[in-house]
């Protein structure tokens, strides 16, 4: 009976230290655990049903109330309807563009019904750094070489830093810059990232890694160009405005205090995750063009301005969300920016 003593203890051991270590596996791929231990809190997006979204749509108007297509000046800041200094001849345009629907673990996904990590990816990806891209190419002219796009469990903190340098190197006086990033986003009031905000924000990664809006700001202060657009599809995306500089355009899907909202959760109908605010503002706003248009002057020109897309996308984001996510525009750059242009 002696002999049995042992490997039935050992037995009991093993299963007790399986069941702790399969706790703690959780709590390590559950990122808001992650955050929470430093003090940092994960502000996930709120999920629209597809039964809200399709009832919410039908009683969708088109033009924003009292601005555009009426003879009065659209809400501002907004689009001017003139456009800005373009692009010098044999300017480079170049991009960052990073989007997150499925996370570590299983309980912050951007999808429907995952219960693992081996859940199918095509399944549970990101769509909004696809259709940005897409955007980028199609609609304003980038070269697909001058992209770096990261996706999901790809968007890694230091390879997005190491794109983001390599465009610091490379962008002259007078090229173009755009970063896009969609996903959760982060708050905390611990100062972070060593600046003057009570409230710093952040964006979330695949693994709970944040970029701060600080990190943001120093990584860009060697810009060379005043010509950069900054889109931020997140909650609290007003709050990243440290970003803020003389040439530079900050779209933000939310304002500081604001939740964001998803428009298709991946997996759904066969959709990608998709941002309510990237929903309007890229798909519809600019790779349909629905958005030209949707200026102070009520004039289109078959090309949509920055800040058209996001007065567009403000008027459909705030009616879908019943006012609780208003897309915010901080524009420093003189009258409106037309991408590639």
């Amino acid at each position: 009976m002696k002999k049995m003593v042992v490997p039935i203890i050992a037995s009991v051991f093993l299963s007790v230290a399986i069941g702790v270590a399969a706790k703690e596996s959780k709590n390590e791929t559950d990122i808001a655990r992650i955050l929470e231990a430093k003090g940092v809190r994960l502000e996930k997006k709120i999920i629209l049903s597809k039964e809200e979204r399709s009832s919410r749509e039908k009683g969708l108007k088109g033009k924003p109330t009292g601005s555009v297509g009426q003879g009065k000046k659209a809400p501002a800041p907004g689009a001017t309807g003139v456009l800005g200094q373009p692009l010098p001849l044999g300017a480079q345009k170049y991009a960052v563009v990073i989007g997150l629907s499925n996370y570590i673990g299983t309980v912050n996904d951007l999808c429907t019904n995952k219960t693992a990590d081996t859940y199918p990816t095509n399944l549970c990806e990101d769509g909004d750094a696809k259709s940005m891209e897409s955007a980028l190419i199609s609609e304003f002219g980038y070269d697909p070489a001058n992209i770096s796009r990261f996706s999901d469990a790809d968007a890694k903190i230091s390879d997005i830093k190491l794109a983001v340098d390599d465009i610091i190197a490379r962008a002259n006086p007078g090229d173009e810059v755009v970063f896009f990033f969609s996903g959760h986003s982060a708050t905390s009031s611990g100062n972070i990232d060593d600046d003057k905000e009570s409230i710093d924000e952040g964006a979330v990664l695949y693994d709970g890694t944040v970029i701060w809006d600080g990190n943001l700001r120093s990584w860009f202060s060697g810009l060379r160009t005043s010509r950069a657009v900054f889109i931020f599809d997140t909650c609290k995306a007003g709050g990243m405005n440290d970003l803020q500089m003389e040439g530079r355009v900050l779209a933000l899907s939310s304002a500081e205090n604001q939740y964001s909202y998803t428009y298709y959760l991946g997996g759904e109908d066969g959709q990608v995750g998709e941002g309510m605010f990237t929903h309007y503002f890229v798909n519809g706003g600019m790779r349909e063009g629905l958005a030209d248009g949707y200026n102070a002057l009520g004039l289109k020109d078959y090309a949509v301005a920055v800040e058209e897309a996001l007065v567009y996308s403000k008027n459909f984001v705030s009616q879908m969300t019943n006012g609780n996510q208003v897309p915010a525009l901080n524009d420093k750059f003189t009258n409106d920016l037309l991408l590639g242009n």
